[in-house]
């Protein structure tokens, strides 16, 4: 649901609004399958993929038919997946740790937006496509930043 929210049905592998260069980001971007955003972000990425810094140099490599997938695995795994298994929302059904570590503030500050709500119907939608039982829910989006 993550992926095909970010991507608009894996359309884009780049942050639309800020394709000119122009968003608060600068250079660094929403790009790849789970948009890695940040210098910081697109630095530790590169140095546990490639041992080097190309990421951060280039930014574009994040969008190669390579890199687009790697980088959503690496940001997955290092930094969603610990919440995931910490707060059990796998079993609980609970989308709403994945958004709020993808998106903080964006879409979880008080408690789930309308973006985070479409993400929602987009996971039912899946499972219900799939025949996944059990719960939807975005209960771990409140708050925004992660504690």
């Amino acid at each position: 649901a993550n992926v095909v929210w970010e991507t608009a049905g894996l359309q884009h592998r780049e942050e639309i609004a800020c394709k000119t260069g122009t968003c608060s980001y600068g250079k660094y971007f929403g790009r790849g399958y789970i948009q890695l955003t940040h210098k910081e972000n697109y630095e530790a990425c590169s140095k546990d993929l490639f041992g080097d810094n190309r990421l951060a140099e280039k930014p574009e490599l994040a969008i190669t038919d390579e890199n687009t997938w790697l980088t959503a695995i690496w940001f997955w795994n290092k930094n969603v997946a610990p919440f995931l298994k910490r707060e059990d929302s796998v079993k609980k059904g609970d989308l709403g740790w994945s958004v709020r570590v993808i998106n903080g503030v964006l879409e979880c500050s008080s408690g789930p937006n309308d973006k985070a709500e479409k993400r929602l119907k987009i996971y039912k939608k899946i499972k219900q496509e799939w025949g996944i039982p059990g719960p939807a829910t975005l209960d771990g989006c409140k708050g925004g930043l992660i504690p």
